[in-house]
Formats: C-alpha cells, sequence, structure tokens
C-alpha cells in the first residue's frame, strides 16, 4: 500500500530506474553484488530501481546512493539524479498538500525511518537519565560495608588479630585511618596489633564521591 503522498503514477522523465535494473540483468549481476559494489544495502537497490525514494535515507545519501549505482551501470548518473529531483518534489509537494488537508490535532502519517530514529534517541536519553540517576545515587548512598571478622565484643587474650572484610570494587578502605588494599571484587584484610584493654577498630570505606560508610569493632584483650 503507497503512503500518503507517495503515489506511483508515471512521470515525465528521459530515465527511467528501471533502466538499472535492465542492465544489472543484462550484465549478470545480483542485487547483493551490486549492494557489496556500491557499498549500500540490498533493501537500497531495490528501492533504487523502483523509484521508492521514500525508502532511501536523506537527499544527500539517496543521491550518492543513485550516482554511484548509474556510475556502476555506465548510465547517465545526471539525468537519473535529475529525475530523482523531479519525483521527490512531486512526492514532496503532494505530502505538504496532504498534510496540510489534515484537521487541526489529527494524527499525522511517521515514516517509519523516523520512527525508528525516534525511538534510538527516545532509547539514548532513557539510559543517559538511568546512568545518572544511578550516579546520584551513588553519590548519596554509602558503599556495603561489611566485616567478616573480628566479630563484635570479642574477648581475646591475643595482641595480635587479622581484620577480614568486602566492600564495592574501587572503593577505599581504612582501618583507624591506615588505608587497607582493596581487591577487584571488594575483599580486603589487614593485620592489626592491639593493646590490653578495650580497642576500638573503625573500619571505613568510601568510592569517590560517595558518603562514607563506617563500621566499629570493640575488642577486649585479657591481661
Amino acid at each position: 500500500m503507497s503512503r500518503p503522498g507517495f503515489e506511483s503514477q508515471e512521470l515525465n522523465e528521459n530515465a527511467s530506474f528501471g533502466d538499472l535494473a535492465t542492465r544489472r540483468l543484462s550484465r549478470g549481476l545480483t542485487v547483493n553484488e551490486v549492494a557489496i559494489a556500491i557499498r549500500v544495502s540490498v533493501s537500497h537497490v531495490f528501492a533504487i530501481e523502483e523509484g521508492r525514494f521514500e525508502d532511501l535515507p536523506g537527499s544527500i545519501y539517496a543521491r550518492q546512493y543513485i550516482k554511484s549505482y548509474a556510475d556502476l551501470m555506465d548510465l547517465d548518473a545526471n539525468e537519473l539524479l535529475e529525475a530523482y529531483s523531479i519525483k521527490t518534489k512531486v512526492v514532496n509537494e503532494k505530502q505538504e498538500k496532504f498534510l496540510k488537508s489534515l484537521p487541526t490535532g489529527a494524527t499525522r502519517h511517521v515514516a517509519p525511518g523516523v520512527m525508528i530514529r525516534r525511538f534510538f534517541i527516545f532509547g539514548g536519553l532513557i539510559l543517559a537519565g538511568t546512568i545518572l540517576l544511578w550516579q546520584a545515587i551513588s553519590i548519596i548512598i554509602a558503599p556495603k560495608l561489611d566485616i567478616s571478622s573480628p566479630e563484635p565484643r570479642l574477648v581475646t587474650a591475643s595482641k595480635e588479630i587479622e581484620v577480614h572484610g568486602v566492600t564495592v570494587s574501587g572503593a577505599r578502605a581504612t582501618i583507624n585511618g591506615q588505608p587497607v588494599l582493596v581487591d577487584e571484587n571488594g575483599a580486603f584484610s589487614k593485620h592489626v596489633t592491639l593493646s590490653g584493654g578495650v580497642n576500638i577498630l573503625r573500619i571505613e570505606a568510601r568510592t569517590r564521591y560517595s558518603r562514607t560508610a563506617v563500621l566499629e569493632r570493640q575488642i577486649f584483650v585479657r591481661p
């Protein structure tokens, strides 16, 4: 079915785009071979041969495709380009007339190519917004921080202890202000020397822009 404004009627053109198909067939070339030679899609080759210019990209690309095809077939590219200009002018005028005839607020036809471009633009905006939202959340919320050892309120006779924990990959961790190496999985560990009596271990973790996650462990060393 033809689109509104894209009527398939004969135009008074000296050049015919059907000549391209005739010349291609006389040379024993397939549509796929032509598409490879002029570096366009097979659907665009068919669109050129059948004069379906509404299925081609913008005018600049369409004219380049037509010229490349004409040169490949040793046809007069200027005649075909002139015929393209005549036909697209007529089509554009009819489409504009059709759109003007629509009642105010009526739904207007949108070409598939335009709809696809709008879809990708809209999808890109959603993706960009999601990324920005995630970054904003990362700034507001402190990173995950878990300590597997030592356990809370530990009582021990040893003056040495191993601290094991996990945070997010890329975070910076410290124990009582001393930096701790965090591996690619977010895990970290550090040997800590204790003193007699009550010891407070303050473990912190943060990413570049986030808040700081803080956990404390109280350890009592018996005499």
